[in-house]
């Protein structure tokens, strides 16, 4: 998309020259239809660029960061509208890359010029969720409408016109998924300068060429005039030719020309300049489909005024190899490589981007013909989710490369709104074909654990054999299915659209992304849904052959094989518990602190639950439910997406192969509801500490400055743990109370728990030596600080001492937040008592805004029944700022047997 912001009131017709601005509160407006982007597109990264002359009397002023961008749709159903702002408002002299550049004219320094380029992926996100909501069947057609920028302040002076130097005007970079589209690479340069008789050499590689391939390339300009060639080099050297041209295996270069932007030759009988008439203020345009190119402006040498973009050039060259022998003798399979040159000769103008798309060779796990990544739902159509019932996802493995691959892994990811049946995870090797479709011969389970193991990649063959060339999908007998089931949340919203791809990779090659990237789409199922499993038409996916295993091993979680019959059936060793007397606790890995200060982000764990069920024998019980109660301080804090994960490892932390077995989407003040479905994943053992983790998703209502006072606090009430056995347990230890959380408020300095806060060791004899025992995060929020002391403190008398039992204490900057320090700032093997120590005239600089991370490292001699913590009660910094955060405390240790 690109619109001037630009009017000419009396158009010369020989060099069509802008001479006013419109009207800045009205600004201007580019449809966008169905020949611009496929019906199925969905945008993925957006990028609003505009650009502008500075007002001579505010040359040194901020250049203007902000203005309105507007949509409304064709049928009006959908409306968006923000105020676009750069990060901040810059000067002429501050630029800083991609956001913002700038320039003052050499030979006139009192003209100034700018750009800014603003991500707006957000922008249409929302647009696709708005029409998502209102039931529009395809993401494309919530994007058709009419896009309206405004707010730009524009200058029109004399001394801007007399040069013929007016700039004004706004581009839209989309960057779309569509399965209308082959598969392609995409690089976007910046430069924004002037260019006078001036050369640019770009190299574009990172890719390999299928045959026939199909580039574009796209460069926007401002400030074009047409007719300007001159046949001498007023900066000395060579002649310049105005225009693009391109390069790639064979010598020499080709000169880029259309319609819309014709060959010409200036010539005085002695000296020939051919050149592109490519800066006219005439963009060439093509559709996502289009063969031709559209001129915006007219076709040279018979303008269009009416439809000119005054003051701008958008120029799209195609380069078709199927269409074009002089392209296909530069660009054909194989090719790694396009050269291009931008040059400018008496023309004087100004750059913005380049964008070039390279059709790519197809990836070797690209199956012709078909999707790589399919669904089999209770709707019975690959295009619908039900609210009820397990849903098949299915991961299709064929080599279509030309050589045999290396090992073979496929990874993937639960889809958001839905929860992974565990123990559902199997593939097949063997297959037969029935009704055009592979339907696998048996199935062999993948252990999961409870959790999902794609998330950390299946191996699914040591090697993988090539298909034959004149073979097809279903004659390939060289092929792997990976398929696991999930269902939906309740609570989904009915609108919802349900996407996921999933990734096979081999070595030395780049992870290749299901259906060429394009997601598995599910739309909600009004209606026509199964309810019985069996009715599922699972042919799609491989079939409902019986899970076949040849030794304990091929089965899940619980199961054992029966080796005469060559299946999986439970073991009968293992039995469920009565009566169970049930304790629960704080976990020793949960995060603790008076106040832990956080940023808004994803995934935070805000408790670790301990569950524990002593007795005489090894029995299973299972966690029915936890309601989870949120303490919310401040109506601005947006809390969602709350999970309940099994800890397997009790580290504290989500690890790749542990997963949501419950899960609330809209969390407020008050109890939440956790369930746990009723399988193997919420079973829960005796004689060990079962630990339960919770995490959330925390927000700040957008716009709104953090208060001092937003805080959450999560707990679980009395009779908050609901537990079931063969009997009736009984439950001790509640309530339970988990740290208050508090969102950082601005222009302060904030001391706190990093989120890799070191684990306490699952055995004793791990405990003893050298080790981080905490882990900090710190921050100056707006101004440069520096920390000039840290105080350390044993928080209880009968804990172990500093100088005995603690026999080191030391900083470290921890340099890329794992929880391990990597750079010692100070150290101290003789501290100022044996309950405290200060370490002082530290000079830590922070700069503002960016956090650091620090460990606190003690060499430990515990004796047995001693008990370790370690508080830091004080941080002093150079400023006069307020610190928050302390005390920030250690996790507990415990020297006592496993």
């Amino acid at each position: 998309m690109f619109k001037s912001l630009l009017k000419s009131n009396a158009p010369n017709p020989d060099n069509p020259q802008a001479d006013a601005c419109i009207d800045p509160s009205t600004g201007s407006t580019y449809t966008l239809d169905m020949s611009h982007v496929p019906s199925d597109a969905y945008v993925q990264e957006a990028y609003l660029i505009w650009a502008g002359a500075v007002r001579t009397t505010k040359i040194n002023d901020p250049t203007d960061n902000e203005v309105m961008l507007s949509f409304v749709s064709d049928d009006g159903r959908i409306q968006e509208n923000q105020a676009v702002t750069g990060k901040k408002a810059y000067r002429i002299t501050e630029s800083e890359g991609f956001e913002f550049e700038a320039f003052r004219d050499t030979d006139n320094p009192n003209h100034s010029f700018f750009t800014y380029r603003v991500d707006v992926t957000d922008y249409f996100k929302s647009i696709h969720e708005k029409g998502r909501e209102l039931d529009i069947g395809y993401d494309g057609f919530s994007l058709y409408g009419n896009y309206t920028l405004s707010n730009l302040e524009c200058t029109d002076e004399e001394t801007y016109k007399g040069s013929t130097e007016l700039v004004s005007g706004w581009m839209i970079v989309l960057v779309y998924t569509s399965i209308e589209i082959s598969p392609k690479k995409l690089y976007l340069y910046n430069g924004f300068k002037s260019y006078w008789h001036e050369l640019t050499e770009i190299n574009v590689t990172g890719f390999e060429f299928p045959t026939d391939p199909e580039v574009r390339l796209t460069l926007g300009v401002f400030e074009g005039d047409a007719n300007l060639a001159v046949l001498e080099n007023p900066k000395g050297g060579n002649l310049i030719p105005e225009g693009l041209q391109v390069q790639g295996d064979m010598a020499g270069w080709l000169l880029l020309s259309d319609e819309c932007n014709p060959e010409a030759l200036k010539t005085d009988g002695i000296t020939n300049l051919t050149y592109t008439e490519i800066f006219n203020s005439v963009s060439s345009v093509y559709g996502w489909n289009d063969t031709k190119p559209t001129c915006i402006g007219g076709i040279p040498p018979v303008y269009n005024f009416d439809e000119m973009e005054w003051g701008m050039d958008v120029d799209t060259f195609v380069m078709d190899s199927s269409l074009d022998g002089g392209y296909a003798a530069h660009f054909n399979r194989g090719g790694q490589r396009i050269a291009l040159k931008i040059g400018a000769n008496q023309d004087m103008i100004i750059t913005n981007f380049l964008m070039v798309s390279v059709d790519t060779k197809a990836p070797t796990f690209d199956i012709p013909g078909q999707e790589e990544k399919v669904a089999c739902t209770p709707a019975n159509d690959p295009g619908k989710w039900c609210e009820k019932g397990e849903h098949t996802f299915a991961i299709r493995v064929q080599n279509w490369g030309d050589d045999l691959t290396g090992r073979v892994t496929v990874r993937d990811t639960i889809p958001q709104n839905m929860t992974y049946v565990p123990g559902s995870t199997e593939y097949a090797t063997e297959f037969e074909v029935k009704d055009g479709k592979k339907i696998a011969k048996k199935w062999i389970a993948v252990p999961d654990g409870g959790g999902f193991p794609l998330e950390s990649g299946v191996k699914v063959k040591d090697t993988m054999e090539f298909c034959e060339e004149g073979s097809d999908y279903l004659s390939c007998e060289e092929f792997v299915i990976v398929r696991f089931r999930a269902t939906v949340n309740d609570k989904t919203p009915k609108h919802a659209i349900i996407e996921n791809v999933a990734d096979i990779e081999t070595p030395g090659f780049t992870a290749y992304k299901t259906n060429l990237g394009i997601p598995v789409k599910l739309a909600n199922a009004a209606a026509g849904c199964v309810s019985r499993p069996e009715d599922i038409d699972l042919s799609l996916c491989g079939g409902d052959a019986d899970q076949g295993c040849e030794k304990d091993e091929d089965c899940r979680e619980f199961e054992v094989c029966d080796t005469e019959e060559g299946t999986c059936m439970p073991d009968p060793d293992i039995e469920r518990c009565k009566d169970g007397d049930i304790e629960v606790s704080i976990g020793r890995n949960s995060p603790s602190n008076d106040i832990i200060f956080i940023q808004p982000q994803s995934d935070l764990v805000i408790g670790q639950l301990a569950i524990i069920n002593s007795s005489e024998k090894d029995c299973y019980f299972n966690l029915n439910s936890v309601k989870m109660k949120m303490n919310i301080n401040d109506d601005n804090i947006r809390l969602s997406n709350l999970r309940m994960v099994k800890d397997e490892n009790n580290n504290g932390v989500v690890d790749g192969s542990e997963v949501a077995i419950a899960a609330v989407e809209s969390v407020g003040k008050g109890v939440s509801d956790l369930a746990a479905t009723d399988n193997a994943s919420n079973r829960l053992w005796t004689n060990t500490a079962n630990s339960i983790l919770f995490l959330v998703d925390v927000a700040y209502k957008e716009g709104e400055t953090v208060s001092m006072s937003a805080t959450f606090t999560p707990s679980i009430e009395k009779e908050g743990v609901v537990i079931s056995d063969e009997g009736k347990p009984s439950v001790s230890g509640l309530p339970v109370n988990f740290s208050k959380f508090q969102i950082e408020p601005e222009d302060v300095f904030i001391i706190t728990k990093g989120i890799k806060d070191p684990p306490v060791p699952e055995k004793k004899a791990d405990i003893n030596g050298t080790r981080d025992i905490l882990q900090l995060r710190a921050v100056s929020k707006g101004t440069d600080d520096k920390i000039t002391s840290l105080k350390v403190k044993v928080p209880m008398a009968n804990m172990a001492a500093f100088g005995s039992e603690i026999t080191s204490i030391a900083i470290y900057e921890d340099t890329d937040n794992d929880g391990k320090g990597d750079t010692k700032i100070a150290s101290a093997t003789s501290m100022d008592s044996t309950q405290t120590h200060m370490f002082k005239n530290l000079n830590i600089e922070m700069k503002a805004d960016t956090e650091k991370f620090f460990t606190i490292r003690a060499g430990l001699s515990l004796k047995d029944g001693s008990k370790m913590q370690i508080q830091v009660i004080n941080v002093e910094v150079e400023s006069d700022r307020n610190v928050l955060g302390t005390p920030v405390n250690s996790k507990e240790y415990e020297y006592v047997c496993d």
